[in-house]
């Protein structure tokens, strides 16, 4: 038997308006709703987006090591509590 599940508000709206109330009563119905190239296209999304993203962090120049980092929060927050 498969799980039925129920959804609050806004979540269930948008299941109403995806698929309708007809064959919310199981998760396999839910998906089979969607055509494949459908439910991979947000996949393709992200990943494009994530490649985006290291690209530009590449194209910045050189970064800082995470010492680097935590030393200079250390000293910044240190001399706060420190005066």
């Amino acid at each position: 038997m498969q799980p039925s599940y129920v959804l609050e508000s806004p979540t269930e709206t948008l299941m109403d308006t995806r698929i309708g109330k007809s064959r919310r009563n199981s998760g396999h119905g839910v998906v089979s709703e969607f055509p494949p190239q459908q439910r991979q296209a947000p996949l393709r999304t992200g990943l494009a987006e994530i490649g985006k993203a290291f690209q530009e962090g590449i194209d910045s120049g050189p970064g800082h090591t995470a010492d680097e980092v935590f030393d200079a929060l250390e000293e910044k927050y240190s001399s706060l509590i420190h005066g």
